[in-house]
């Protein structure tokens, strides 16, 4: 499936605050893609309520930031159209908030198209409760990343014609890469296209409850380190080309699709180490091949 990897900027919105102070970023437009410009800086405290890009530099933000509902918040610019990559890090000394219908982006690596990875941190928590969609690369989370809710519910995984991931002609999804969680992540409730999680490590539990996604891959949880405990409970792939929509119990991968033709098959296992107990669909590992059953092996 074809996914972000790169963000077009056509024009900007010059902001910027005193050095040390609570900031509101506010304004911008998607379409046309026309966001407010955060200025690299030394900030109290961070609201995002607009369209709002911190396209390179470093930020740092003492106390938390807040993405308001449907506000966008992009903290890197990876090349696109001509542009030349800009690699924007941000500290956070307190906890990232995301609200109903918002999206983030924060960090890149080569994974998302990116030549350099860069290395943002977050001192607390980042929770996303209801949020639309976000990509997490080369992050550093101290405390615990929790998803709850949100997804576009796009499950024919097709570009929506707006928001975010319209204007960069992307399905919405989420995932995490090559970053480090001090403590848990979890995710619930989860409705979109695709859900990854990829060469990380988690300081506690890792887990899956209740995700409904549209792309085959289902949740690909690959090469990463769960210091707790791994599971996975009732994650459903659904089937919109038949009348009404198929539900089906569907087991998380640990193994990527090699084909360049979006077949499913064949796929290299990516295994991953977990300290703790497996439980639920995240027992076996996942089949490489159509005639491969689950297994024998650990997820």
């Amino acid at each position: 499936m074809a996914l972000l990897t790169s963000v077009l900027v056509s024009s900007t919105t010059a902001s910027a605050a005193a050095a040390g102070a609570n900031y509101t970023c506010s304004g911008g437009t998607l379409q046309p893609l026309n966001p407010s410009i955060i200025a690299p800086g030394n900030y109290k405290s961070l609201t995002v309520t607009g369209i709002c890009f911190i396209p390179g530099g470093t930020t740092n933000v003492r106390g938390n930031i807040s993405i308001h509902r449907n506000a966008v918040l992009v903290v890197n610019v990876p090349a696109g159209g001509g542009m030349p990559e800009d690699d924007a890090t941000l500290n956070v000394g307190g906890s990232v908030s995301v609200g109903q219908g918002a999206s983030l982006i924060l960090g890149c690596a080569p994974s998302f198209g990116c030549a350099n990875t860069t290395h943002s941190v977050i001192q607390g928590n980042l929770d996303a409760d209801g949020a639309l969609g976000l990509l997490l690369h080369g992050d550093t989370i101290l405390g615990n990343l929790s998803v709850t809710g949100g997804g576009g519910k796009n499950y024919d995984c097709i570009p929506p014609a707006t928001g975010l991931f319209g204007a960069f002609g992307s399905p919405v999804y989420t995932t995490f890469e090559d970053g480090t969680i001090g403590r848990n992540a979890s995710f619930t409730d989860y409705k979109s296209c695709w859900l990854g999680f990829a060469r990380a490590y988690v300081g506690g539990n890792l887990s899956y409850t209740h995700i409904i996604l549209g792309d085959p891959d289902g949740v690909e949880i690959l090469a990463s380190v769960v210091n707790g405990n791994l599971s996975c409970h009732r994650n459903l792939l659904v089937d919109v080309s038949k009348t009404p929509a198929v539900y089906t119990l569907h087991s998380p991968w640990d193994s990527a699709d090699l084909s360049t033709t979006g077949s499913l098959f064949p796929r290299q296992a990516e295994p991953n180490t977990v300290y703790g107990k497996r439980s639920g669909q995240c027992v076996l590992n996942s089949p490489t091949s159509p005639t491969d059953p689950p297994g024998p092996g650990p997820f």
